[in-house]
């Protein structure tokens, strides 16, 4: 009992009557204003006070044992485990081991219960003695427990799954630097719970590149059979694939891959836009189809590029989307005016539905300008409307836009049908309105149902941050409107802030259902100057990025070594259990590859709910108390509370590199591990070692 105020913290009266109190192994301290245990009486009455063990400083009428009589050195009142607040005593209070054991009651804890002993070597002075007050000095050393976040209660974090940075791609054989694997894009299998990744290599005929494919488990986390070219681009070295990109039909279980081509017989760099139909078990279905006809087969100056594709399960078809460039008086449009073309593909009968669409009207109508121009589309498909969003940067002269003032822009497709809309919508004012000296650039979308939204991420230079210096931003769109909710929002933050040597580049970006998060997927030289690597971070649906920092996903060869990297980044999302498959261009010195040998690796990354672990004194969470003698590890101290962290290792940093009976976290998967714990009991007590596996 401390710090009351007023004469006689404990306070006896006999009042016309007999008052009797008993005070064992007791504090009484620190009143201010008098006796800490006054014993008084009036009307007749008779009052007695007495017991044994007790510290109390001043008193008056008190008849029993005051083994202490100076200041018990108390910590403040404080959570210290146990369902009450608390006095800890402090180390070298006159309380410890000064109690009377006789006297203890047939009390096993102190106040707090649990595995507070009322008596116990809390100095560790190798004696058993009470202590006097409501708490044990007992010493406790919570280890260094794994946990994931600061406070208690669930939380969702964001972790990396199956093999760290596996290979996909075998461009050429292994060793050859004139090989090479690029451009890779994936898509999600929901049906039979598997990613399909392609990409460009010049695998078979050198500076040949085709689009190959390979299929990934995604329950094992592991690639299924071997990799498989899916373009034939003439196998012609002067004729090459480009950009591939892939979509999935729920409908039929066939996948719809499709990139740039130049295959026209005598018209070397006549790009169009391919696509070639794979089952869900990697076979080729039927031969490639040519998507686009951008002006005369020998018209060299009208050319397609930059394809992608997306599903709709609701129309049963996809639709395909790329920049298309028409010099031949085609409607209307005049050489190097780049607009963004779309096209239906029944996903029944693997044909075109419908004609070429025109999407975007930069510049005006047709033919106003060629100044103004669209490039890299991205498109999504919402599932609640049955309507497409297709997104691009360009430059335009409407709403404020100038020339060479780059700027993404959307446009919602009908699904089954034409673009909604007079025109497309301006969706970003990266630097303010007209200002040339900021720009934004190939955007990615992805759609979340929940709430009605898109989000598109991009690349931007905003020169109202920091000039030059290129970073990842976020839009959100609601979705049935197209129209952009709030301001634009910088998601990554690589390297020094304000400097221009560091950036973030080309994102990619996919909507996690079961927790409503994005995840968000880059490049970047966050860590040395010029050295790429792939990261990660997290959107919620109000635009607040979640994570504290971005979170490396790759590691391409040592450390600080700028001759490898990754790049090009492409996420899709698993449905059946929260991963995310992220795929990049990557140059590894792991054996047997070697330097400037560029080949395709993939990473997964699980966005989850984790249940805490719970390792805080507030949870009760596992403690140990400290015996003389006994120890893992080869020191221990004593913690006031538990010090948890991703990698176990809090205790360390806190303090003591202490209880280290294992050296980090030890993760193994099926057949047998020996783990070696370094274990010291010299005191003449046996003991039992707890562990744990966690899963």
């Amino acid at each position: 009992i401390t710090a009351g105020s007023g004469d006689g913290a404990v306070y006896i009266l006999g009042n016309a009557g007999n008052s009797t109190a008993s005070l064992n192994n007791t504090i009484v301290a620190n009143t201010s204003g008098g006796d800490d245990v006054l014993v008084n009486t009036i009307s007749g009455g008779t009052a007695t006070a007495n017991g044994q063990g007790n510290l109390i400083e001043t008193q008056t009428g008190f008849t029993g044992s005051i083994d202490v009589s100076s200041n018990p050195n108390l910590a403040g009142l404080a959570d210290n485990r146990g369902p009450t607040p608390t006095h800890a005593l402090i180390d070298g209070s006159p309380a410890i081991d000064a109690g009377n054991a006789s006297e203890v009651g047939g009390l096993t804890t102190d106040q707090r219960g649990g595995i507070f002993n009322r008596i116990s070597d809390g100095d560790l002075n190798g004696s058993l003695l009470v202590d006097i007050g409501a708490y044990e000095l007992i010493q406790i050393d919570y280890g260094d427990a794994p946990d994931f976040i600061s406070g208690t209660g669930d939380a969702e974090v964001l972790l990396e799954n199956g093999d760290d940075d596996f290979r996909v791609s075998f461009a050429g054989a292994d060793g050859d630097t004139a090989r090479a694997a690029n451009a890779t894009r994936v898509t999600y299998n929901a049906t039979d719970n598997e990613f399909m990744v392609v990409w460009l290599a010049d695998g078979i005929v050198d500076n040949e590149f085709e689009v190959w494919g390979q299929r990934i488990d995604g329950a094992t986390r592991q690639p299924i059979n071997n990799q498989f070219q899916i373009s034939t681009m003439d196998e012609d070295a002067n004729r090459d694939a480009f950009s591939p990109a892939v979509a999935w039909s729920s409908d039929t279980n066939q996948y719809m891959v499709v990139w740039q081509g130049d295959n026209i017989s005598g018209m070397d760099n006549k790009f169009e836009i391919y696509a070639r139909f794979v089952s869900a078990s990697g076979g080729l279905l039927g031969s490639q189809i040519r998507v686009s006809t951008m002006g005369l087969d020998s018209d060299a100056n009208s050319r397609a590029s930059s394809p992608k594709v997306t599903y709709s399960a609701t129309s049963n078809e996809f639709l395909v989307v790329w920049t298309g460039d028409l010099d031949t008086g085609d409607d209307g449009l005049i050489d190097n005016e780049n607009e963004v073309f779309a096209q239906r593909f029944d996903a029944d009968t693997l044909s075109p539905s419908g004609s070429r669409m025109q999407v975007s009207f930069m510049g005006g109508a047709n033919g106003a300008s060629n100044s103004f121009r669209a490039d890299n589309p991205q498109v999504t498909w919402n599932s609640t409307t049955d309507e497409y969003f297709v997104v691009w940067h360009a430059d335009d002269d409407a709403n404020g836009v100038v020339d060479n003032e780059f700027e993404i822009f959307g446009r919602l497709v009908a699904g089954g049908g034409a673009p909604l809309g007079v025109t497309q919508t301006r969706l970003t004012t990266i630097g303010g309105v007209g200002s040339t000296a900021s720009r934004a650039s190939v955007p990615d979308v992805a759609f979340n149902p929940g709430d009605d939204q898109f989000l598109v991420t991009f690349n931007a230079d905003d020169a109202l941050i920091s000039d030059n210096e290129t970073e990842i931003f976020g839009q959100l769109v609601t979705a049935s409107t197209g129209i952009p909710s709030g301001s634009y929002f910088q998601i990554s933050d690589v390297g020094l802030a304000g400097s221009a040597s560091f950036f973030g580049s080309t994102s990619a970006v996919v909507f996690n259902p079961l927790t409503a998060n994005y995840t968000v997927a880059f490049h970047g030289d966050e860590e040395v100057d010029n050295e790429q690597e792939v990261w990660v971070r997290r959107v919620d649906s109000t635009g607040a990025v979640i994570d504290n920092d971005e979170i490396r996903l790759s590691t391409m060869g040592p450390d600080g070594d700028t001759a490898f990297g990754a790049f090009n980044a492409a996420i899709a999302f698993n449905t059946n259990n929260s991963d995310s498959l992220v795929v990049f261009q990557g140059d590894d010195d792991t054996a047997p590859l070697v330097e400037g040998e560029s080949e395709i690796f993939a990473q997964f990354v699980t966005d989850t709910l984790l249940v805490d672990y719970q390792t805080r004194g507030a949870d009760d969470g596992p403690a140990h108390i400290r015996v003389a003698g006994m120890r893992i590890g080869d020191l221990t101290d004593n913690d006031p509370n538990g010090l948890p962290s991703v990698n176990a290792d809090g205790d360390d940093v806190d303090n003591l590199d202490d209880e280290d009976g294992v050296n980090g976290l030890v993760e193994f998967t099926g057949g047998a591990t020996q783990l070696s714990i370094n274990v010291t009991n010299t005191s003449g007590s046996s003991a039992t070692l707890f562990g744990w596996i966690d899963y």
